[in-house]
């Protein structure tokens, strides 16, 4: 059996200061997805995606096991540039 779920976004977000450009991370979950997440991971592997860098990947990653959740895969798809 296989199934797809979406618990969250992860969210990068852009704001021009001036010259400059700031960029602030954002992870934005359902309700009670944490629960829910620890859960399944009781009985199922759960995977993680991500279309960011290694990088930004990996501060999500740290925010999940702080919680502890742990995923049993993690892929960062990056966007082909051209």
């Amino acid at each position: 059996m296989h199934f797809d779920g979406v618990v969250g976004n992860m969210v990068l977000q852009s704001k021009k200061n001036g010259k400059t450009e700031e960029f602030h991370q954002n992870l934005i979950l359902r309700y009670e997805a944490l629960v829910g997440l620890a859960e399944l991971n009781k009985n199922f592997q759960i995977i993680l995606i991500s279309c960011y860098s290694e990088n930004l990947t990996m501060n999500f990653l740290d925010f999940f096991k702080s919680n502890h959740i742990n995923f049993d895969g993690v892929y960062c798809i990056i966007p082909d540039g051209t």
